[in-house]
């Protein structure tokens, strides 16, 4: 039993895992013995190095602090465990939207139940005071989407993911406003335009009903009004069709009225789009008029299926493993940045007075070896310089800009293809530099007697990209520039220059190592702003 105030934690399983965090399952142990399960979001050493990627971890928690809803997940703590930041959150077992798609579309009646709670959390969210300053806290959550909606198997509604949300409160640290965040796939038109309004969440909400009434995924939406005409009218088709297939039909009345209610969610114009209220109201006044079951009858049988068929198995040295936090802790139901000490016991403050010595001896050793290895480097370098000189190297012309992965073959591709986005762009938007024109292909040549194909001349390995980078380059210390997924690079140390949501200047991303032979994916997170080497 926990006999003192220092909080400890159980991993128990890994829930989730990106290239800058991962989330476990753990239990929380608590003076007087109490325990509770949660959610433990704890950043990777990579995370931890990237101030940015700190700033929005905080900010996440102190967002959900400041809202009181039942279908927005609930955060305990902002609180340090070793030498890290970690978010103590509501454990929420179930599963996502994005599973409900892939299994076949709920019935009509419990996607309008699913989409009623997630447009009553966005109201509250948008609308809710500051209990601080007594102003409306006008959240904007970003990246409303299937995989950011849980079900659970009692048929509660849990919004998830409010690292990029945006909202008016002095504390928050990290500026995202310049910058596109969340996913093309269910971006609003006006956002690529550098508009951020709450008309964008019902947006992607539209798309999320659409995908739930047809059981499809749709690509990202064509940005000028023609084609997207085109590809409302291709959603239309793909709804009216699946909803004839269900036991029983729903009728045609309903149908109309379901893809009216998708369609005024999805309008072009974001002036044309109803407030999340309104969509509430619509979703409760149509679901009692369908038959079928409700969610919470549904999601009994079904959610537990369903988690049977996703559960993934992370093979995580962390688990089983007991966890303490620091003797400090940002409470974040106010969303105020003071900081409450909590007393150690006298072994964890001699662990920690013994760990500040030691590193304190380790950085001055640090110093002085840099400052003896600057030393001998000016000798050597000002002599080589006397010696013989050395023209500068010519500076190469940048590589072409790689060409995006085409998108699963899963998905329902609309009748005109939509506008491809290349790179994300910052607001306000600039035209796209030209791009470079593709080499000349080289001349085949003849057929050798041997079958055996020649060696290549240079040694070296191959990265790749996934994650949500659309296109990413490498350089050497020698400024030499290689764009990711173009063939094979030489050893060595690269900087990555990657460009995510919004910029078109693409931004510094890391460092990646690459040896001969190798074959290296660098996972990109568009939160986090970083890349990394997927292991």
């Amino acid at each position: 039993m926990v006999t003192d105030s220092v909080r400890r934690y159980r991993i128990l399983e890994t829930l989730g895992r990106g290239g800058f965090g991962t989330v476990y399952r753990a239990e929380l142990l608590a003076a007087g013995g109490f325990t509770k399960q949660v959610a433990l979001k704890m950043l990777s050493a990579e995370g931890q190095a990237s101030e940015q990627v700190v700033q929005r971890l905080r900010d996440e928690a102190r967002i959900l602090g400041l809202i009181r809803h039942r279908a927005i997940v609930g955060v305990d703590s902002l609180t340090e465990i070793g030498s890290g930041w970690a978010v103590v959150m509501e454990y929420v077992p179930g599963v996502d939207v994005t599973m409900l798609v892939s299994h076949g579309p709920p019935p009509a009646r419990v996607s309008l139940e699913i989409t009623e709670e997630v447009a009553s959390a966005l109201h509250a969210a948008f609308n809710e005071q500051n209990e601080i300053t007594g102003q409306p806290l006008r959240l904007v959550h970003r990246d409303v989407k299937p995989a950011n909606i849980r079900i659970t198997g009692q048929g509660e509604v849990k919004i998830l993911d409010f690292g990029v949300a945006q909202a008016t409160f002095e504390d928050r640290e990290a500026r995202t406003s310049q910058m596109l965040f969340g996913s093309f796939r269910y971006m609003a038109p006006e956002r690529i335009e550098g508009i951020e309004d709450r008309a964008g969440d019902i947006f992607g909400l539209g798309i999320v009903l659409a995908e739930m009434l047809s059981a499809a995924r749709f690509k990202a939406p064509p940005k000028d009004r023609q084609r997207f005409e085109d590809f409302q009218r291709f959603i239309r088709g793909a709804i009216d069709e699946r909803l004839q297939t269900f036991t029983p039909p729903v009728a045609e009345p309903h149908r109309e009225r379901l893809i009216a209610l998708v369609e005024r969610m999805m309008a072009f114009d974001m002036e044309r789009r109803p407030l999340a209220k309104e969509v509430e109201q619509a979703c409760r006044d149509l679901r009692a008029e369908l038959p079928g079951p409700w969610l919470r009858d549904w999601a009994e049988t079904e959610v537990p299926r369903l988690q049977s068929l996703a559960r993934q198995q992370f093979d995580d040295p962390m688990s089983g493993s007991m966890l303490a936090e620091n003797t400090m802790r940002i409470p974040v139901n106010t969303g105020a940045p003071a900081v409450e000490r909590v007393e150690a016991d006298a072994e964890d403050e001699a662990q920690a007075v013994a760990l500040r010595y030691a590193l304190i001896g380790a950085s001055i050793c640090a110093v002085v070896a840099v400052l003896v290895l600057v030393l001998f480097g000016v000798m050597f370098w000002g002599r080589e310089d006397a010696q013989d000189p050395v023209a500068a190297a010519p500076v190469e012309a940048p590589a072409p800009v790689p060409v995006a992965a085409p998108p699963p073959l899963d998905e329902v591709a609309a009748p005109v293809e939509p506008a491809p986005v290349d790179p994300p762009v910052e607001a306000p938007v600039e035209a796209p530099p030209p791009k470079a024109e593709p080499a000349p292909k080289a001349v085949k040549a003849a057929k050798e007697p041997s079958p055996t194909p020649p060696a290549p001349s240079t040694p070296g390995g191959t990265v790749k990209l996934s994650g949500d980078a659309r296109n990413a380059w490498l350089t050497n210390s020698a400024g030499k520039k290689y764009p990711v997924g173009s063939g094979s690079v030489p050893p060595g140390t690269y900087d990555i220059k990657a460009w995510f949501d919004g910029s078109t200047e693409g931004v510094a991303a890391g460092q990646v190592t690459v040896s001969d032979g190798e074959s290296v994916t660098l996972k990109c997170s568009s939160m986090m702003l970083r890349c990394t080497k997927a292991r």
